[in-house]
């Protein structure tokens, strides 16, 4: 019975007739089954693997991501494509002067680098560095760096961040500020300067006080609630009114309802929860909105504003419409989370199909569940938890099903499957595992992500995608 080769990725690289050797398809000899005198090619295929086939030039129909040991320069290859003995197309690794150390020229590494310790001698230049413990003996010129410890003499960067506005970070420690004498040295776009006092009677100490407008004065006596409304304005009742109009900023401590318009610099409600702090029945236009809490009652009609801040943006409840309308964009650190995982859109259904069937194209509409086993017209799968459905408003769930086309969801499966295992439509709107030799580009579903031990029908996790 003739032996049939297959490589990694499941293909199949050769067969070879019984009694013969095969020397053409890779750079060793695969002796097919009673090969007389086997035992001397396989011992020399052993013997070229351990040597990576060190010599003058590459082996002999190599395969992609074979190795070659080149004695001439003492650097190791890697082959790119099956079949490339050409040593100029091979990707080098490392040149070796000795068996004890190994020489670097320049690396350049677009992925990930671990270890347990770098030490490098002059300068290292990255445009992203993630570090569980940094040691800087001299100066830290860092661009963008993750550092969760680090001890460094000088640090030379243009921004410290925790990461996100909602993670906090600690400066422990006497710090100075030293900046431009005609400008601020510390400015504080957004939040608050909070000092707890815990522990000991600590505040705000300045040698000069300035105004909003950069003159200076001096409070008499310490600086406290007592004095401060002498030099701040202050709000600390309910506010109600038709218009309000603000010339500076506001922070309103307590509850603000306006029947009518807001128009203002900068408007900020910090009531606790529980409260409604802004009720707005008409127009709010501010330059910055930074709202705490609001609820069905304590709601903004229709607010333009060049800032909007907030936790939570809601309608209120999972069943009440919302809309969008202009062009976003998610800034640069930032991202848009979901509670589900796949990617769908809406398509004609030929009827009503529960979420975990599986469809093709065809039928009376667009979409009907798949009819045969093995079938190339998949094209996925009835999803009930989109993370992000597309073609929305192209009909309701009868009529118009969401079909994952891509990510994590439930699937409708029979049979025994394994995790991993590659999925194939079994008819009847099912999926079931597929064996390799039954795979092609367009009869796979996607791939399983848990066990089914059961010769009936059941439902597993898998990650889908349309071919």
């Amino acid at each position: 019975m003739a032996y049939t080769i297959l490589k990694s990725d499941g293909t199949v690289l050769t067969t070879i007739p019984d009694g013969t050797i095969n020397t053409t398809s890779t750079s060793l000899g695969l002796p097919g089954r009673n090969y007389a005198g086997y035992g001397q090619p396989v011992d020399t295929n052993f013997v070229h693997c351990l040597e990576n086939f060190a010599d003058d030039n590459p082996p002999a129909n190599p395969l992609r991501g074979q190795l070659w040991y080149n004695i001439n320069n003492s650097t190791m290859y890697i082959c790119p494509v099956d079949g490339d003995s050409n040593s100029a197309n091979w990707s080098s690794l490392t040149s070796t002067a000795s068996g004890a150390a190994t020489t670097f020229g320049n690396v350049t590494v677009t992925g990930n680098i671990g270890c347990n310790n770098i030490t490098v001698t002059n300068n290292a230049n990255a445009n992203a560095a993630t570090f569980a413990y940094l040691t800087v003996t001299a100066n830290a010129n860092i661009a963008d760096g993750n550092l969760t410890t680090a001890n460094i003499g000088t640090l030379y960067t243009r921004v410290i961040t925790t990461g996100g506005v909602g993670t906090t970070g600690n400066l422990t420690g006497a710090w100075t500020v030293n900046g431009s004498s005609s400008g601020n040295a510390l400015n504080i776009t957004s939040g608050n300067l909070y000092i707890s006092n815990v522990g000991g009677n600590f505040g705000i100490r300045s040698n000069n006080y300035m105004n909003l407008d950069g003159t200076p004065f001096n409070p008499p006596g310490s600086y406290s609630n007592a004095n401060v409304a002498s030099y701040l304005p202050t709000f600390t009742g309910n506010l109600a009114g038709n218009n309000l109009s603000i010339t500076s900023n506001a922070n309103i401590q307590s509850v603000l309802t306006v029947g009518g318009n807001i128009t203002a610099p900068q408007l900020i409600s910090n009531v606790a929860t529980g409260t409604a702090p802004l009720v707005v029945t008409s127009t709010t236009v501010v330059a910055n909105l930074n709202v705490a809490y609001a609820t069905s009652a304590g709601s903004i009609g229709n607010a333009t504003a060049g800032t909007l801040i907030g936790n939570v943006l809601s309608t209120g409840a999972t069943a009440n419409a919302g809309l969008v309308i202009g062009n976003w964009t998610i800034n640069a650190g930032s991202r848009l989370n979901a509670t589900y995982a796949d990617l769908a859109e809406r398509y004609a259904a030929d009827a009503v199909y529960l979420p975990g069937t599986v469809v093709e194209l065809g039928g009376t509409h667009e979409i009907t569940a798949v009819k045969h086993d093995l079938s190339d017209r998949v094209f996925g799968v009835i999803s009930n938890t989109a993370a992000y459905l597309m073609n929305a408003e192209a009909g309701s769930d009868e009529t118009h099903p969401p079909v994952a086309i891509s990510g994590r969801l439930s699937v409708n499966v029979i049979g025994h499957v394994t995790k991993g295992q590659r999925l194939v439509s079994a008819g009847d709107g099912l999926a079931r595992g597929g064996q390799p030799h039954e795979l092609t580009a367009f009869n796979t579903i996607g791939r399983a992500l848990e066990d089914k031990h059961s010769d009936g029908k059941g439902v597993i996790q898998a990650v889908v995608i349309i071919k």
